[in-house]
């Protein structure tokens, strides 16, 4: 588990069940879209939280590394994701 998706193994695989042929983050994302259509099944509301956090923080990430130096999205993703207490 890390600060930035905080998942267990057992919840990585519940995301993975949504498509388990591609990369691991299409699943992730067609998890999120299933989140967002209230199509997801997931049961775990922990889960769906902290997936609906890190998609918010990716988009946040991506936008920002277009206009701010590496040290400034660093210092971002430390600072949004709480992994500096980690």
């Amino acid at each position: 588990m890390t600060p930035i998706l905080p998942v267990m193994v057992q919840e990585l695989a519940t995301i993975r069940q949504v498509n388990d042929k591609g990369q691991f983050d299409h699943a992730l994302g067609e998890f999120a879209d299933g989140l967002d259509s209230g199509q997801s099944e997931s049961g775990d509301s922990s889960l769906a939280k902290n997936v609906t956090k890190f998609m918010t923080n990716l988009e946040h990430w991506r936008t920002q590394a277009a206009v701010v130096s590496i040290g400034q999205l660093l210092e971002d993703v430390y600072l949004r994701s709480g992994y500096q207490h980690y």
